[in-house]
């Protein structure tokens, strides 16, 4: 989960805040964030076994499970007040 302590927070979000706004200057698309996330992830668990890989897995899935869960599904609830539900 991203809920990490406040320390933890101080140390890295500098650092991704200069890192996404270098992105956002480039005019930098899909391609180049995919690049980014893959080159984090290769570097901490790029040299290990199934058992790394696995837990690099892990954290790629609970990432994309806290994005829906926290932005994609409340667009999805406002949607569907705005334009009628799909199910009958």
């Amino acid at each position: 989960m991203p809920y990490v302590k406040q320390e933890t927070r101080k140390l890295v979000d500098g650092e991704i805040r200069e890192l996404v706004v270098a992105i956002i200057n480039e005019g930098s698309n899909e391609g180049t964030v995919n690049y980014v996330l893959t080159s984090i992830i290769d570097s901490i668990y790029g040299g290990g076994g199934y058992a790394v890989f696995n837990k690099a897995m892990g954290v790629l899935s609970c990432v994309q499970h806290e994005i829906y869960r926290r932005r994609i599904s409340v667009y999805e609830d406002l949607k569907k007040v705005e334009n009628g539900d799909v199910f009958k």
